[in-house]
């Protein structure tokens, strides 16, 4: 049995531990906050991923989860300081962004409506017709193949 006190930790913000869903890496990072993470499906196991590799997370898989599993990443994670340091360091790099997104949204106002509409910048998506916008040509095509083909005769 692991000797890890839940009083050791010295704030509930000491660390999180959630299921790595889609803005959670984003609420980890902003709140300066080293997590441990049960990725249970879609792209949790990524979002785990992600924060292992930056240096600010655990990653426990859900069969192997028990008291000294939970214990042992609660320990390391509070004890060992490269967590803390990963994740404040990325809370400032995000929160000390040489470009604000208040700044982008009135550089890019300001563009727009000097040169109104650009061809360079609007989506390939939109020239396309019907039939090609919801790949109906390749969903015909494949069926017309796959009827086409032979067939294998039992006898």
């Amino acid at each position: 049995m692991s000797d890890f006190r839940f009083d050791q930790c010295r704030s509930a913000s000491t660390v999180w531990e959630t299921k790595p869903r889609k803005l959670w890496v984003k609420e980890a990072i902003n709140a300066a906050v080293p997590v441990i993470a049960v990725p249970l499906f879609s792209d949790q196991s990524k979002n785990a991923l992600l924060a292992e590799h930056h240096g600010f997370g655990l990653i426990l898989q859900k069969n192997d989860l028990s008291v000294e599993t939970i214990s042992d990443a609660l320990k390391k994670i509070t004890s060992d300081t490269r967590y803390a340091t990963a994740v404040k360091t990325l809370s400032k790099m995000v929160n000390n962004k040489p470009v604000s997104a208040a700044h982008l949204l009135v550089k890019w106002s300001e563009f727009v409506a000097e040169f109104k509409t650009l061809e360079n910048l609007e989506p390939a998506g939109n020239k396309l017709n019907f039939f090609q916008y919801y790949s109906l040509d390749l969903c015909l095509r494949m069926t017309i193949t796959t009827f086409k083909s032979k067939k294998p005769k039992f006898e």
